[in-house]
């Protein structure tokens, strides 16, 4: 019988050492999956770093952009302003020129105007009205000309 035994042990010896060789290359393989996975992931991580890292410098440079521009678009503001300031100066002193040019022409067509009512008042009676009024008539052409 122990022939019989023997056999049965060997026999399940046998079936022993092939489930441990089955089971020894399922694990080769399953650590062959991790050493996949794990490189996967690893790779993974590298090009998202380097893609976080592409975009901080790409979001880092367009910042810098748009403060140059946003500083360019500033200065070239101010730039205008202080020509509109400058246009609004020069165009006030014309317009006080023109005032003190009609106010002197007013003056002294005033008085000129004084002179002429006390010459007419001195002339005679006789004198026709007609010759008064001549003598009283406004140089309007004059004026424009001065201005």
């Amino acid at each position: 019988m122990k022939s019989s035994r023997t056999r049965w042990k060997i026999h399940e010896n046998d079936s022993v050492k092939k489930e441990i060789i089955e089971l020894k290359d399922e694990i080769t393989e399953y650590k062959k999956i991790e050493k996949n996975l794990q490189d996967t992931l690893l790779k993974a991580q590298e090009t998202s770093s380097k893609s976080l890292e592409t975009t901080k410098k790409q979001t880092s440079v367009m910042i810098k952009e748009a403060e140059l521009k946003a500083a360019q678009i500033i200065e070239n503001a101010k730039g205008n302003a202080v020509e509109i300031k400058n246009a609004v100066n020069h165009l006030r002193e014309e317009r006080d020129l023109i005032i003190s040019k009609l106010k002197a022409i007013v003056g002294s067509q005033a008085n000129l105007l004084e002179v002429k009512v006390e010459q007419a008042g001195r002339e005679s009676d006789n004198s026709s009205k007609s010759d008064s009024q001549r003598d009283l008539d406004v140089d309007v052409d004059g004026i424009v000309d001065k201005l």
